[in-house]
């Protein structure tokens, strides 16, 4: 049996999982709910780098690592950074 703590963090990472792709903001906005639900601060978002990719924008690997794009939104923007929360559409990053 999970604790509640564990349980919310589950249901938040689920929530990610199944990001729709609409708005790059809303997926920071459950990678901050994510991480202020983990008690003990396990949740790497790195680990999705590249995950959330638009098939349509075609971004070169050097670029995703250099400024650690972990997502396109169907729109073309970018959440990338480090701590997951900047936005920019993709065509600032060539």
């Amino acid at each position: 049996m999970c604790s509640i703590d564990e349980a919310w963090y589950n249901a938040a990472i689920d929530d990610i999982d199944n990001w729709n792709h609409k708005d790059v903001k809303s997926l920071s906005r459950l990678i901050k709910v994510a991480e202020s639900r983990n008690p003990d601060n396990i949740f790497d978002p790195i680990e999705y780098s590249g995950f959330w990719f638009n098939p349509a924008i075609d971004m070169d690997d050097d670029t995703v690592v250099r400024y650690n794009i972990v997502a396109i939104d169907e729109r073309g923007y970018c959440l990338y950074g480090e701590c997951m929360d900047d936005i920019a559409h993709w065509t600032e990053f060539n």
